[in-house]
């Protein structure tokens, strides 16, 4: 699914940009659209008003519909005669959460909608087109035109009422969910740098054919990954720094995103460190002399070849490829559970090392 200059791109840049982005993990972003209830407001405001930017072509009409006289909702409705469309996009918010979650709850009238996300942060991230089309009473979800997952049935999702449809996700696949439901996966269409973490919600068939739908919510936010796991094995041992180094780990459990990255803060700053990891959980005090704990046993992997310096702020951060993991280690397995554990020198007052506390992740 993706060229094997996809792989070399995204850990080049990866390296290069994680220290600063686990820095902005914690400030989720967003944007939300309510048209409200009956009379409250009056009328239902334009999703402009909410921060979405609207674009409408061809004879496609936007109004407000206060309230929807089947449901006392206020709503948003598009009417597509079949030569254009109707979106609405956001494209301010920030690739560093590397991951989205947009829904939106839609009354679908004999229409067609499109849902279309840019991950946008490498030339090869995904770009998907996802496509609801009604069937009688239902709504099929379908990643068109090139993607591979097979349609989605949701059941009633033309039946009249308004739907809860929920995608979250980076990368390759969006988990889909209707009416609070999980109900499988829609896979990307294609890649492509168009905007950074842009959801766009088009409205209209494409020229398909006529059609119509009515919103009453629509959000898309970002969504911070991780930290992942729990920590064990703590605190550690205070260093020169007068705290104990911690670690965290950030990414996605799921093995085959192979989207994982570790991080280690309250290290003494400027000094050499590289991080250990094993599916064994250990206490080891002050083996070799060090002043801190081993938390791993068993088989252990140390990540030596990317050993790096704390720098002046004292924190040190890796990617992981869960596929290629150092020796004598080989890869992480779906339902495995691995800890991970940073290895730092210090000098406390003379040379000398120190050790994180332990972080241990659960992959699916």
């Amino acid at each position: 699914m993706r060229p094997d200059l996809y792989a070399a791109l995204h850990a080049a840049v990866y390296a290069t940009l994680l220290t600063p982005l686990l820095a902005h993990l914690g400030l989720a972003q967003g944007v939300f659209y309510d048209a409200g209830d009956a009379g409250d407001p009056p009328v239902a405001p334009s999703p402009v008003t909410a921060g979405w930017t609207e674009t409408v072509t061809g004879a496609t009409t936007v109004q407000d519909v206060s309230p929807d006289p089947a449901w006392g909702i206020n709503a948003w409705q598009i009417t597509d005669p079949g030569n254009g469309h109707a979106s609405y996009s956001v494209d301010w918010l920030s690739h560093a959460h590397r991951g989205i979650e947009i829904t939106f709850s839609m009354r679908m009238l004999a229409s067609t909608v499109v849902l279309e996300v840019d991950t946008g942060e490498l030339i090869f991230d995904s770009y998907f087109e996802i496509e609801f089309t009604t069937q009688g009473v239902d709504v099929v979800v379908d990643s068109h035109p090139y993607g591979n997952s097979d349609p989605i049935v949701c059941p009633g999702g033309a039946d009249g009422g308004y739907h809860e449809y929920t995608f979250r996700g980076f990368r390759y696949v969006l988990d889909f969910g209707y009416d609070g439901a999980p109900l499988g996966c829609v896979d990307e269409t294609g890649w492509g740098l168009v905007c950074y973490f842009c959801p766009l919600v088009s409205i209209g068939t494409r020229d398909t054919g006529p059609g119509r739908t009515r919103f009453h919510t629509l959000e898309a936010h970002t969504i911070g990954y991780g930290p992942l796991g729990t920590s064990y094995c703590g605190p550690a041992v205070p260093n020169s720094s007068g705290s104990p180094a911690t670690i965290e780990a950030f990414g996605w459990i799921r093995v085959s995103d192979n989207d994982f990255a570790l991080t280690a803060e309250d290290l003494p700053p400027n000094q050499f460190g590289y991080f250990l990891a094993s599916q064994t959980q250990a206490f080891v005090a002050m083996p070799g002399g060090s002043e801190g704990n081993l938390c791993v046993g068993g088989t252990i992997g140390r990540f030596n070849a990317q050993v790096a310096s704390s720098g002046p702020d004292g924190s040190l951060s890796i990617p992981v490829d869960l596929t290629q993991m150092p020796p004598p280690l080989t890869s992480v397995v779906a339902g495995e559970a691995w800890n991970w554990q940073c290895w730092y020198r210090d000098a406390h007052p003379g040379p000398t090392s120190n050790f994180s506390d332990g972080r241990t992740v659960v992959f699916e």
